[in-house]
């Protein structure tokens, strides 16, 4: 069984890419390789997607080590990317995700079958504005490290840092930790009006609360330089 460092040698080699997403930090929670044929197949308007072995980085003791899947994705097919919206609002036959939602790890991929209208049933289940039952109009505060900047041209600056506090573990002698993760630090409490823009582990830490968005950084209409994100649509509750 191959690595994950030979796959992405051997994409490398035939001029198309491999991605990796970690579900998480300690190699027993896996992880995702997405072989794709650019950097950016998150603007493909439909793709194939197909499994196609899988992958295995041994720690050197005992046979452990983190698993992964592998994925092959092409240009054309039956499946687009989708906002965590959109991908929460169709069935489980008309979704996949590629890699974990667990908090500690990469953010996975969401893809919805093209033919289904997303939109439509986001449409039935919020409105056109989902704030628009709020009593006065809605403010951004942008409380992550990063300058948020949106394709219409408006800008968050930061406003503060909201994170989620860890603590690790000793080392063993193979030197592997554990992370644990606590608290949210660092977010003002729910104020009416106010939609607090944050990072995907601080939205998920808070599942219940319903002022938090992020930037949508996987949608394919993202404005990308040198293959980095300058500006997004907007965002995903």
């Amino acid at each position: 069984m191959y690595s994950s460092n030979e796959i992405v040698k051997a994409a490398e080699k035939r001029g198309i890419v491999a991605e990796i997403l970690y579900h998480g930090r300690s190699y027993r929670a896996g992880g995702t390789i997405l072989i794709v044929p650019c950097a950016d197949w998150r603007e493909f308007t439909s793709m194939n997607v197909s499994k196609v072995g899988e992958a295995f980085d041994g720690t050197g003791y005992d046979g452990r080590g983190r698993h992964f899947d592998v994925f092959r994705i092409t240009d054309g097919g039956k499946w687009r990317i989708a906002t965590l919206g959109e991908f929460d609002a169709v069935g489980e036959d008309s979704r996949l995700m590629l890699g974990s939602d667990y908090k500690s790890g990469d953010a996975p991929v969401l893809l919805v079958d093209k033919a289904v209208n997303a939109t439509a049933d986001l449409d039935a289940m919020f409105g056109d504005n989902p704030f628009a039952g709020l009593s006065v109009p809605v403010e951004f505060r942008n409380f992550t490290p990063h300058v948020v900047r949106l394709n219409d041209g408006r800008v968050f600056e930061s406003d503060g840092v909201a994170r989620v506090s860890n603590s690790f573990s000793e080392f063993d002698e193979n030197g592997i930790c554990s992370v644990n993760y606590g608290d949210v630090q660092g977010l003002p409490e729910e104020v009416n009006g106010v939609i607090y823009i944050v990072s995907t582990i601080v939205k998920l830490a808070l599942p219940d609360r319903k002022d938090l968005v992020v930037p949508a950084t996987g949608h394919p209409n993202c404005v990308r330089e040198d293959g980095q994100v300058v500006s997004v649509p907007g965002f995903v509750k």
